[in-house]
């Protein structure tokens, strides 16, 4: 194991030890970042960072923090910025001695050469003056998993563990005074007045193919496949009450010819009117022709 020499200084071609351990240090924790982090892509606020406006010093101001932004760490410095009316705002995060020269384009598309500052560009929707929209920009808090059963919800906590659903369903209503006419429907409002008729009749739908089987019907699905049959028959009806008597007059009987062709034989017909008054004749006996 490695001893780190603090006076001396004891890293290769280096004197100071601490700086690497402090940069092996924020390798790892740059690496506990990334897999916990669901869109890597995307700029998370740490810490502080906090944005207000000054609107009689007309500036922005934002404090002291750290961001996690396109996979690395920065360090954001207390600034103030002159107001805008929109577009975008140039804001120092850390020095950067690496790159000296390195021109820095803003959005407005002004040019600034060379310095050794790293500068995030934030962009934002017009702010409110009077100061209600100051946390329009584009650093954003990490989106817990969640999952829905029915009308509960619960979420991951970041040790990868479930919390308990939540019932986010709230006490019924009363019920709404409601009217009918034929199909259509309306509703009373709370200040009492009565809505507009709505009918809830639908457009008629095509009629499905179907077969029958005796007192059996089956229907054709919109799959292509039939449905089973179902027996539309019902039970035995109970018997009805008899007739009344002499419903029927007899008048007299005829006998007909075996020329008849309504009757090829010989019989005897009885004459009768029905009770409505019609002469009705009713086929008896028949004899040998």
């Amino acid at each position: 194991m490695k001893k780190l020499g603090i006076e001396n200084g004891g890293h290769l071609a280096s004197n100071d030890d601490l700086m690497h351990l402090e940069k092996k240090t924020t390798d790892i924790v740059e690496v506990i970042f990334r897999s916990m982090l669901k869109n890597p892509q995307v700029s998370y606020k740490l810490y502080g960072c906090t944005v207000s406006e000054d609107v009689a010093e007309g500036t922005l101001k934002v404090t002291e923090g750290a961001i996690f932004h396109q996979k690395e760490f920065y360090l954001v410095t207390a600034q103030s910025i002159p107001l805008q009316t929109g577009g975008a705002y140039g804001f120092k995060i850390t020095d950067n001695p690496n790159a000296p020269g390195t021109k820095v384009i803003y959005a407005s598309g002004s040019e600034v050469t060379p310095h050794q500052d790293q500068v995030m560009i934030l962009t934002y929707e017009d702010f409110d003056l009077a100061g209600a929209s100051l946390e329009q920009f584009s650093f954003k808090h990490l989106t817990p998993s969640h999952e829905w059963s029915g009308t509960q919800l619960r979420f991951e906590f970041p040790s990868g563990n479930w919390g308990p659903f939540v019932d986010l369903k709230g006490p019924k209503g009363d019920r709404l005074a409601h009217e009918w006419s034929g199909t259509q429907l309306r509703f009373q409002n709370q200040n009492g007045a009565w809505g507009p008729f709505v009918n809830l009749q639908g457009p008629q739908g095509n009629t499905p193919s179907h077969e029958w089987s005796g007192t059996q019907l089956r229907f054709q699905n919109s799959d292509g496949n039939w449905g089973p049959f179902a027996d539309l028959k019902g039970q035995k009806g109970d018997k009805g009450d008899d007739g009344k008597d002499n419903d029927i007059t007899f008048i007299k009987a005829i006998s007909a010819p075996s020329t008849s062709y309504i009757f090829p034989r010989q019989l005897t017909i009885l004459e009768v009117q029905f009770p409505d008054g019609a002469i009705g004749y009713i086929p008896t006996t028949y004899q040998a022709g």
